[in-house]
């Protein structure tokens, strides 16, 4: 299911897609997605672009979490 409303570019961001790619040779423990729009559909578990984000790697912080940096 599409998100409502406009999509990354049209908003000046970066489509996730494009951040996968260029990203794809990042070697970290942990590499997260923190900046998500509330209609992108990588926050839904049963998209696609959850599945690309989460194979490639990555994961998607939730509401709440804390990180020590």
């Amino acid at each position: 299911m599409q998100g409502s409303g406009q999509t990354a570019l049209q908003m000046g961001h970066i489509p996730v897609e494009n951040i996968l790619d260029k990203l794809a040779g990042v070697r970290r423990p942990r590499k997260i997605f923190l900046h998500i729009n509330n209609t992108n559909p990588m926050l839904n578990e049963a998209s696609l672009q959850y599945r690309q984000v989460r194979e490639a790697g990555w994961e998607i912080a939730e509401d709440g979490w804390q990180f020590n940096l």
